[in-house]
Parts: C-alpha cells; sequence; structure tokens
C-alpha cells in the first residue's frame, strides 16, 4: 500500500530494502533535525537524510552498537543502513511525558526511575577510551570550574541590574558564592552523555521503560549532563528517586542542580543582550518544584 504522501524516492528505497513485503502506515516529516520518517509495517522505522547526507540518525545507530552490551535498557537496532537511509526496529510503547509520569503511583514512579538510574550509571561507567573512534564531540569544558566562573561574572553584571528585588539579588549572589565555595566546585572527569534525555526518546509500557532512543546529541561531557535534562523535563523529586535508588548519583545530582540554576541565569542573559524574547519563554517549560535557590 502506498501514501501518496511519502516521496516516490522514499518509497522505493524501502521497497528495494524490504522487498514487497511492506505497507506503508505513516509518514512523518521533519521527524528530527534535517530527517523524514516513513512508519512501516507496526514494527520498523525508515530515517531519511532531507539533503541526501549522512543524518543524525547515524550517529544514533552507531553508538547504540557500540555501547547495547554495556548497558540494561534496549536501544534502537537498524535492519539496513544507508549513505542517506537507514531502516530501525521500532522500539514499542509510547514516549514517557511528563503528564504521564506525574499520573503514576509513587511504586511505578519509583520503578520506573530505577530503570533510569541504572541506564544512566551504566553509560557514565562506559571507558570514553573505549569509544574514542566514534569521535563523539568533547563538552566538557562548557561547565569547567573556570568557564562558570568566568560566565558568572558575565551574568551578574548583566542580569542584576534589572532585578528589583534586594534580596533576590543577595540570594542570587550568595547561592552561587556559597557553591565556589564548597568542594563540590571542581572539574569532574568526562563521561558519556546521552545528551536530550527527553520524553520523546524515553519509552515506556506497562510501567516498565522499553528503550532509549536518539543518541544524535551524544557527546563526551559533564556527569551531570543527563540529570539537568531530566530535572528540566521531569522535575527535581522524580530526579530524586533516581538518587535514592543509586545512590552512586549523589554528587552528581547536587551538580545538576546547581548547573540548572546557572542555565536559567543564562537565558535571562542571552534574552537581554540579545534582546531575544525566546530565551525568557524558555521558563514556561520549567517544572514547578525546582526550587534553585535554595
Amino acid at each position: 500500500m502506498v501514501n501518496k504522501l511519502i516521496p516516490e524516492t522514499y518509497t522505493k528505497k524501502i521497497h528495494k530494502a524490504l522487498g514487497a513485503d511492506f505497507y506503508l502506515q505513516k509518514f512523518i516529516p521533519k521527524a528530527g533535525y534535517n530527517t523524514d520518517a516513513v512508519l512501516v509495517n507496526d514494527n520498523l522505522i525508515a530515517l531519511f537524510s532531507k539533503d541526501g547526507k549522512k543524518g543524525s540518525f547515524h550517529k544514533t545507530i552507531e553508538v547504540s552498537d557500540c555501547i547495547r552490551n554495556q548497558v540494561s535498557l534496549p536501544l534502537p537496532r537498524a535492519r539496513k543502513v544507508e549513505s542517506d537511509f537507514a531502516v530501525l526496529e521500532k522500539i514499542k510503547g509510547q514516549p514517557l511525558t511528563r503528564d504521564k509520569l506525574n499520573n503514576l503511583d509513587i511504586s511505578a514512579k519509583k520503578r520506573i526511575a530505577s530503570q533510569l538510574g541504572q541506564f544512566i550509571v551504566e553509560l557514565q561507567g562506559i571507558d570514553v577510551k573505549e569509544i574514542a573512534h566514534l569521535q563523539l564531540p568533547d563538552n566538557s569544558a562548557r561547565y569547567s570550574k573556570a568557564s562558570i566562573e568566568k560566565n558568572f561574572e558575565e551574568m551578574l553584571k548583566v542580569v542584576s541590574p534589572h532585578v528589583k528585588m534586594g534580596s533576590v539579588n543577595a540570594s542570587l549572589g550568595g547561592h552561587f558564592n556559597s557553591w565556589f565555595g564548597s568542594d563540590n566546585h571542581k572539574d569532574c572527569k568526562p563521561v558519556l552523555c546521552h545528551g536530550e534525555l527527553a520524553p520523546v526518546h524515553i519509552y515506556h509500557e506497562n510501567l516498565n521503560i522499553n528503550g532509549i532512543l536518539d543518541f544524535g546529541e551524544a557527546s563526551i561531557g559533564d556527569p551531570a549532563n543527563d540529570l539537568i535534562f531530566l530535572i528540566w523535563t521531569y522535575g527535581e523529586s522524580f530526579v530524586q528517586l533516581l538518587v535514592e535508588s543509586q545512590p552512586g548519583l549523589a554528587y552528581n545530582f547536587k551538580r545538576a542542580r546547581f548547573l540548572f540554576g546557572f542555565m536559567l541565569v543564562d537565558w535571562i542573559k542571552r534574552g537581554l543582550v540579545k534582546n531575544e524574547p525566546r530565551w525568557f519563554t524558555q521558563f514556561l517549560s520549567l517544572p514547578l518544584d525546582f526550587n534553585w535557590l535554595r
């Protein structure tokens, strides 16, 4: 069966890769950066690079194949890979949205948190030297001690004059200065980071995480990086459940809380300096349970 919305070039590639025994379910243009997708049968997804070059999904396949045996959660598996096209086995389930998570009882939340926590521990335990051939970007300097201190000074110069409540300005300065004076303020050993642990990339079914998708933003970076994304996505209280299941993440959680607050001030600075309101609209997506100045 052919969907007329699907470009003929895509249909031909799928036919060549799978033969005649397939049906096309749905065309998803702009499914990812420079990527179109076609759902095939009930268990496959075909991905196409729109400019004919190697796409971010190729990176997902390369990373997944390299680390698959070192993590407990399923990762995308390719059936066919070409220079501008790939067919992947579709992971069952639905995205773990914030609403769906909030509607679960505490025991179910703890179960999912435990699975995610174990995955992050496993991911960070992978020796970065063993994956050097993947040539992942190294973002470890982004949250280095020197970089944070320099950027914070610039942020205060821009932001403080616009904060009219003296108590808020005092809390802002006190929060950061107390961190700078603590043993927690130091450079960390870089680890493998997923880079975008958003709901659309975390699939669940029957109170289990069925798989982690899309390593297109994977990098070598700060061990707090993926926890920052989870705080932003699901809230601080849920990430605290991860830490309870994996106590080894406790330091990374403290660091993630600090860096998430650092990111918020940076949004304000960018909005003021560049006169771009979009940076302020980012605050609309924040979880309500994040009290970052405490």
